[in-house]
């Protein structure tokens, strides 16, 4: 199974997410190190409304694309895109072993172990339980493992002490922050409707990302290449002139 963490695709003006395990997928250019590894027949779930998927770029792996309305569900049974349990469950569907009545315990546990509440819990559950009903079975051919090799011995090394000053990478750059486009983290999008705005900046002074500026006549803006939607814009608007809208619908999916 590829697993998918997020990312957005443009293909014809659309533009469609993947979910996996795997970081973060620019497939905007063709780049697809984040693909090594992943075979022709490996299924990859596709959060999006489409009912096909079609690459935007022609040198992708030809893998086993799987549409799947993940946001829909979520917002229709849970009432947000709260999509872990719901894609928990599609993956546990590929697994024999795994019943729904084994996924929705674990999931009642872990949610709970969380501090969520039991209705909110209870969603969760019934939309994994939608989810898993939906996924159509898959086929997976199996692996033969190459075969091992016994080890006579091993030799030991000695590893390197590092503290904490120099262990991890050290950027020098200043502002290199704004090099990193963000923006494909979102799966939700703030839309500002300025015939309501009030201008009283409140959403430019709690944006954490610094990505809301304001023009000659104090209107805010979002800079959407690094808002990473975390709609505080949106629940610290007095007026109510920030709307709050799928990744999909405000891009005109």
């Amino acid at each position: 199974m590829a697993g998918i963490e997020r990312t957005r695709c443009l293909d014809n003006g659309r533009r469609w997410q993947v979910t996996t395990a795997l970081p973060t997928i620019h497939i905007d250019g063709g780049c697809t190190e984040e693909l090594q590894g992943v075979r022709n027949d490996t299924p990859v779930l596709v959060n999006t409304h489409a009912t096909k998927v079609v690459p935007p770029v022609a040198d992708l792996p030809q893998v086993a694309f799987v549409p799947l309305n993940w946001n829909g569900l979520a917002l229709r049974v849970i009432g947000s895109v709260s999509l872990s349990a719901i894609a928990a469950a599609s993956v546990a569907k590929l697994i024999p072993e795994l019943t729904i009545d084994i996924l929705s315990e674990a999931i009642r546990i872990e949610l709970g172990e969380a501090g969520l509440v039991p209705e909110l819990i209870e969603k969760n559950v019934l939309a994994a339980g939608e989810a898993f009903s939906q996924m159509a079975p898959l086929s997976i051919p199996e692996r033969v493992a190459a075969e091992s090799r016994r080890v006579e011995s091993v030799k030991l090394f000695p590893l390197p002490f590092y503290n904490s000053t120099s262990a991890g990478p050290t950027i020098l750059h200043p502002g290199s922050a704004a090099l990193r486009h963000t923006g494909d983290w979102r799966v939700e999008t703030p839309e500002i409707h300025l015939d309501k705005c009030k201008r009283c900046f409140l959403c430019f002074l709690f944006c954490p990302e610094a990505a809301i500026a304001l023009d000659e006549q104090n209107y805010p803006h979002i800079d959407f290449q690094h808002c990473k939607g975390c709609m505080i814009c949106y629940e610290e608007c007095p007026p109510r002139a920030i709307f709050r809208r799928i990744e999909e619908e405000a891009y005109g999916a």
